[in-house]
């Protein structure tokens, strides 16, 4: 639909979570995310103003928007950074156009002297999950120079800790929580790749949260790049939680009539602890038309290493198999040795054929003892890796 002035609220809403997007001053801004609200004709019952708590603020509150913009007042982090040639840096985007479909809703917004246009889409799941998709295009006939696209979402000063991961090789996804403080918490990943340095999400709690019970809010980019999670305490009391890819300099420079797409933000809230964070996600991602628990249920698998290691022996997993059979195993993976010069770690990973020497007969063998035992039969071997030989 078009831009009308008697728009003033759009409320997404599914049994576990609501958010309003409210318009104001020709741009969108988020008044509410978190538990469901009560509707009467279609309008929430009770608008929780973000910048309702702040304190040693302006005697007019700064509603800066979903971009954050300078130019509006705002002092905090831009949604929104990059210039033409060094100008039109500080941006102005107007509303252009708002379409609202159910469980979404778009918005199309433009500065003219900057001569740049933006689209958010926002889209609420059934399951709770709240996904935020953010792109920029160059309407002018120079080069726009994009440093940054990042989305936020305002919390609430019930927040009071924050929550992210870190961790190396057998020790991954270890937990670093801590009192939120003034200013900017930021967590970088620039391994151009995931990594076990590389939090899967940024989390907000309020100081009593923890597994079963509490308030959380999360923020997790989909992206395997460079990426940057981060969240911002204002002295005025406003807290925001937001993250993008992190882009290089001169990475995305904007030819005129060039799209530069941002990475789906995937946001969850729960007042339940962090566990139905967790069961949310799951429940979107199952949800999934693509999900392969649509074609049939995960088997109960048995894999092989730490029964045996490097040392592949038919008789040995002949005896394995007899086992798994007897306990309702459904898929049987034999794990790595199977493939050439693999007796250690050390080599072999990239050789994908079977060692001759282990397997003289090939793996077929295997295979039907497997088969013949009602299970499926799985292979195991790591494309992400390579040995120097």
């Amino acid at each position: 639909m078009s831009l009308k002035k008697s728009i003033e609220h759009i409320h997404l809403t599914s049994e576990k979570v609501s958010l309003v997007l409210s318009i104001i001053d020709n741009q969108v801004a988020v008044t509410y995310w978190g538990a469901p609200l009560k509707v009467i004709k279609d309008k929430p019952t009770e608008l929780v103003i973000n910048d309702s708590f702040q304190f040693n603020n302006l005697d007019a509150p700064i509603n800066c928007g979903f971009w954050r913009e300078n130019s509006r007042g705002w002092p905090g982090t831009p949604g929104l950074s990059g210039h033409r040639n060094g100008e039109f840096f500080s941006t102005r985007l107007e509303i252009q156009s708002i379409s609202h479909h159910q469980q979404t809703a778009e918005f199309v917004s433009a500065d003219n002297s900057a001569e740049i246009t933006t689209k958010v889409t926002f889209t609420l799941d059934e399951s709770g999950i709240l996904l935020v998709d953010n792109e920029i295009m160059n309407i002018g006939s120079t080069p726009y120079s994009l440093n940054s696209l990042g989305t936020w979402l305002p919390i609430p000063d019930q927040a009071k800790e924050l929550l992210s991961f870190s961790g190396r090789w057998l020790k991954e996804r270890q937990m670093q929580r801590f009192e939120i403080p003034i200013g900017v918490f930021s967590r970088e990943s620039r391994d151009g790749r995931s990594g076990h340095d590389g939090t899967i999400a940024l989390l907000a709690l309020s100081q009593d949260a923890n597994f079963q019970f509490g308030e959380v809010w999360s923020c997790a980019l989909a992206w395997s790049g460079n990426t940057k999670h981060q969240f911002e305490k204002l002295t005025t009391g406003f807290q925001s939680l937001g993250a993008e890819e992190l882009l290089l300099p001169g990475e995305v420079i904007l030819q005129s009539n060039e799209t530069y797409k941002a990475p789906t933000t995937i946001f969850g809230y729960s007042n339940n602890g962090i566990d139905a964070i967790t069961h949310k996600h799951h429940e979107w991602l199952r949800s999934r038309k693509s999900h392969p628990t649509k074609v049939k249920p995960r088997p109960l698998t048995l894999n092989v290493w730490e029964a045996v290691y490097f040392d592949h022996d038919l008789a040995k997993l002949t005896k394995l198999a007899d086992v798994a059979e007897k306990i309702g195993v459904e898929r049987f993976v034999l794990d790595d040795g199977w493939f050439n010069l693999r007796r250690d770690d050390h080599a072999g990973l990239g050789d994908w054929w079977v060692d001759q020497k282990v397997w003289p007969k090939g793996l077929g063998e295997l295979i039907e003892v497997v088969k013949s035992k009602g299970m499926e039969f799985g292979l195991w071997f790591e494309p992400e890796m390579v040995n120097p030989d």
